[in-house]
């Protein structure tokens, strides 16, 4: 439910949203269609958002994607597993959807750069 409210957060925005419902489908996708950013959500089936996060921060290929994970439990434990993973930044999945597409374009901005 969370990821059809961001989805359609994005998409009103004017983006253009490829979807995947687990750690291994968002690798296999990201392979296939090198994203301009990634959104993760933190506790995904299998690998989680963390997980996925420091494999795409390794390879070479992939290393440069920002990646915004995305979680319910907004905590210091968070931002640090996060950061450890590689990740651009950490936003709550309740967050208000201003929120949302300033921390987006912030990473689009600093990518393009």
């Amino acid at each position: 439910m969370n990821r059809e409210i961001m989805e359609a957060r994005l998409v009103s925005a004017g983006f253009t949203v490829l979807t995947a419902h687990n750690g291994e489908e968002a690798l296999k996708l990201v392979t296939q269609q090198p994203p301009d950013l990634i959104l993760l959500d933190v506790r995904m089936q299998g690998l989680s958002g963390y997980d996925v996060c420091g494999r795409l921060k390794t390879q070479t290929a992939t290393r440069s994607i920002p990646i915004l994970l995305v979680t319910a439990l907004d905590t210091e434990e968070a931002r640090e597993r996060s950061k450890v993973a590689g990740a651009d930044g950490l936003i709550a999945k309740s967050c208000p959807s201003t929120l949302l597409l300033d921390h987006v374009h912030q990473l689009l901005h600093i990518k393009q750069a």
